[in-house]
């Protein structure tokens, strides 16, 4: 599961998305994806399912920092 990071500068909370029912052809909508620590709209994304976001966990969150400084 990949960890996402707000773009706001007031927030930078760490956060996973998952996606809730089956990604099928046809019926597809633009769905939010918001961040679960301030709520803003970071992106959206066509599907047919919709997307349920988390705030990452601390181990998450120490591989994605480590991902970060390494580049």
């Amino acid at each position: 599961m990949n960890v996402e990071q707000c773009p706001r500068d007031e927030c930078r909370g760490l956060f996973t998305v998952s996606l809730i029912g089956v990604d099928a052809p046809g019926g597809r909508e633009s769905e939010p994806i918001d961040c679960p620590h301030c709520g803003v709209e970071v992106r959206s994304e066509r599907t047919a399912g919709v997307f349920k976001t988390h705030t990452a966990t601390a181990e998450q969150a120490a591989v994605w920092l480590k991902s970060q400084n390494s580049t």
